[in-house]
């Protein structure tokens, strides 16, 4: 069945041009790399300088924060998030790291070395589960 207008047999042409299209994007492997030590879900992830921030999440410790050092294939432990967090968000920006949302209004930042995160202010509402950067 087609939509008015538009009968059935030109959908169907419709979509035999559309499969014959070659493909965007080359083939590729999967490879195996260094497992996270705190295996989780629903975290916030953001990259900077060569390193993958992993913070929070569910099924882990929900304060943890990960870094995926890309070069060397190794995780290491960051400095705990200051609060439990899953569903947030996590930017890169102008060197440093920025983290909010999941449970929680607040905003907090990192730059690769510090110890501690800081906050820096707190929204009027919690965005869990909306996260975007």
């Amino acid at each position: 069945m087609g939509k008015p207008g538009l009968p059935a047999l030109g959908y169907l042409l419709l979509f035999a041009a559309a499969s014959a299209l070659p493909g965007q994007c080359p083939g590729g492997a999967f490879v195996t790399l260094a497992p996270e030590n705190i295996p989780r879900q629903e975290s916030a992830v953001a990259g900077l300088d060569g390193r993958v921030y992993v913070i929070g999440g569910l099924s882990g410790s929900s304060r943890a924060t990960e870094i995926y050092d890309v070069a060397a294939n190794r995780w290491a432990p960051g400095p705990d998030y200051p609060l439990d967090t899953d569903h947030g968000w996590a930017v890169a920006l102008d060197g440093r790291i920025y983290a909010g949302g999941g449970s929680s209004p607040r905003l907090f930042t990192l730059a690769p070395g510090e110890a501690v995160w800081t906050e820096l202010a707190s929204s009027r509402f919690v965005h869990g589960g909306t996260p975007a950067t």
